[in-house]
């Protein structure tokens, strides 16, 4: 996958990508191109990191994040400026689990209204792949 393809998808105002990939770390990598081509800061969430701002290598978890709803919640309540939102692995935890499935409806609302992208990056093995 070719950071251009990605890039073509927020520049066709699609709000939230999902990708399946085996590559997790070049996907990442990707999304990064892309957001900084797009001027967007990146926060990243995973569920043993927490929700991580800018680039990884200097990012601090915002503490109490690795829950994903409170992720989730965070990246909704917390920005003050364009972002990237990226999640790893999400997906596994959508499936019953309705109130992380609400909060994900409603932070892709707020999104759809804001200058803001989110990447939803689940491995091949997640049980809605």
């Amino acid at each position: 996958m070719k950071a251009t393809r990605i890039l073509k998808l927020f520049q066709a105002r699609n709000v939230a990508v999902r990708l399946v990939t085996f590559e997790e770390a070049e996907v990442r990598d990707l999304i990064f191109e892309v957001a900084g081509e797009l001027g967007l800061v990146p926060w990243v969430w995973s569920a043993t990191g927490g929700v991580m701002t800018g680039p990884l290598a200097e990012a601090q978890p915002i503490p109490q994040t690795t829950n994903p709803g409170a992720a989730l919640f965070t990246m909704r309540m917390q920005r003050t400026r364009p972002t990237m939102l990226v999640t790893l692995d999400l997906a596994d935890h959508l499936a019953g689990e309705p109130v992380i499935l609400r909060a994900l409806r409603e932070l892709i609302e707020d999104l759809r209204r804001e200058e803001t992208s989110s990447v939803y990056a689940d491995g091949v093995a997640s049980r809605l792949a």
